[in-house]
């Protein structure tokens, strides 16, 4: 299985990259399954009766995304730190995809889960016309689900201004085919090495 997981800001491109990696992988005839953090946290809000079930991600409004945050950092905190990682981790072994997406990795132990499965870490940054970065008014910049991981290594760089969404796809696309190529090498070496 390819993984590939994204993390930059809030309105950086990570979901235009992560649906143009699809698209490259529709043409590759490859199963294709999206998990995202934020989505298990909606659907348990929703389950829960917090949010409501109609509701889509990306329908939410402030207020709406200050309760995902807020259960969030409870059940983190509550049932431990990889709650949300095992939900997901779950979902992904059961359905065996041949390329799994996380378009939101936002903390140190997501991305520590994430790598040791072998995933792809794409970092994408959206840039202002003064080239400083651009920050989503919609929440705390300084939320640690938006920081924690601005410093951390990433395996690839995904970087345009605001309104280039064509360069944003451009670069994925080509981040995707080399991702196929290495993962193939890889899983060749594999079984070789097995033989």
């Amino acid at each position: 299985m390819i993984l590939i997981g994204f993390s930059g800001r809030a309105r950086s491109g990570k979901d235009t990259a992560m649906k143009a990696m699809g698209v490259a992988a529709d043409g590759h005839d490859f199963k294709k399954r999206t998990y995202s953090f934020s989505e298990e946290i909606l659907l348990f809000c929703q389950g829960q009766g917090k949010l409501p079930i109609h509701l889509k991600r990306e329908d939410l409004n402030k207020e709406q995304l200050d309760v995902i945050v807020a259960v969030s950092y409870d059940m983190r905190w509550c049932f431990g730190e990889d709650y949300w990682v095992r939900r997901v981790d779950v979902r992904i072994k059961q359905d065996k995809p041949d390329v799994a997406f996380i378009p939101n990795l936002r903390t140190g132990h997501e991305l520590l889960w994430f790598k040791g499965l072998g995933g792809y870490h794409v970092r994408v940054e959206r840039v202002n016309a003064d080239g400083s970065p651009h920050i989503a008014l919609d929440r705390d910049p300084n939320d640690p689900l938006e920081t924690a991981l601005l410093n951390a290594p990433a395996d690839f760089y995904i970087k345009a201004g605001s309104g280039q969404v064509d360069l944003v796809r451009a670069q994925a696309v080509t981040i995707f085919n080399f991702i196929r190529s290495d993962y193939a090498n890889r899983t060749a070496a594999v079984s070789r090495t097995a033989n």
